[in-house]
């Protein structure tokens, strides 16, 4: 049986398809409501809502610990960072890196925003950075402590070499640092908030003088309301030292007493 083909190229008519598809029947396509198109399958979720989890998970991920760390291998040096874990775990993991002698921790802040404050305070503290690559700088402890607390509001902190104190000056870790300031041993018999107040004041003006190494130790008897010192052997009773710390001791100290006689100050409040 012979069968013959017909084959159309693209570009030629087709008239013949034409004329079949002509005689199937029309179908027009279902139409859809306009409304339906732009209605929402459900209620659509609070994007408040989300932003709000969303910002509480990123905060989440920023909260840690800002340490300051040393070691006696770097004597001038201290080592600041951001840590997850606490400082101590930290300390203890960088101590097994080959270092000569272990790390021990100065200070620490537990904050909501560590992660964004190391940044800032190695900006801050780029002046004395000893290398670009490594987290080391070559400052005083005191000052690096102030330069932390300027960039955020810790939530908890810690330290047993310098004392810390809240935003209305009192003490947070006379315990810890056996109620030593600045190398001055402190006590109130009863643990009264306004002495302890003063002998603070006393033992950071006698430092800021250079003073502080003259001085041992203090105590405030709360039955007399009376301070008194005890002074080290290079301390002389005549002479413009005595005189100095004296002055120190009249506008820190309420009541105290100067060697055998009973001075009053007037401590600023």
């Amino acid at each position: 049986m012979n069968r013959s083909f017909t084959i159309y190229h693209p570009n030629q008519s087709t008239g013949p398809l034409r004329a079949r598809n002509a005689l199937l029947p029309r179908r027009d396509p279902p139409t859809i409501p306009f409304t339906q198109i732009f209605e929402y399958p459900q209620t659509p979720p609070n994007v408040d809502n989300i932003i709000e989890t969303m910002k509480g998970q990123w905060r989440e991920m920023d909260k840690g610990f800002v340490y300051i760390l040393k070691n006696k291998a770097f004597n001038s040096l201290l080592k600041i960072g951001f840590s997850k874990k606490a400082p101590e775990v930290r300390a203890k993991e960088l101590s097994s890196t080959g270092v000569p002698s272990p790390y021990t921790v100065a200070y620490y802040c537990l904050t909501e925003q560590a992660r964004s404050v190391e940044s800032n305070l190695h900006r801050r503290l780029s002046a004395f950075r000893y290398s670009e690559n490594r987290e080391f700088f070559e400052i005083d402890l005191e000052a690096a402590v102030n330069c932390i607390r300027s960039l955020c509001t810790p939530e908890h902190e810690w330290s047993n070499e310098i004392l810390i104190k809240s935003t209305d000056g009192t003490p947070l870790n006379l315990k810890i640092l056996n109620y030593e300031v600045n190398g001055i041993n402190i006590w109130s018999r009863r643990q009264v908030k306004s002495q302890i107040h003063e002998m603070v004041c006393f033992c950071e003006l006698t430092k800021e003088k250079g003073l502080s190494h003259f001085i041992t130790s203090m105590l405030y008897c709360s039955n007399s309301g009376l301070c008194s010192f005890e002074f080290s052997d290079e301390f002389e009773q005549c002479s413009e030292i005595a005189n100095e710390i004296r002055q120190i001791a009249r506008s820190t100290i309420a009541q105290f007493e100067w060697f055998g006689s009973v001075d009053h100050g007037e401590p600023s409040q």
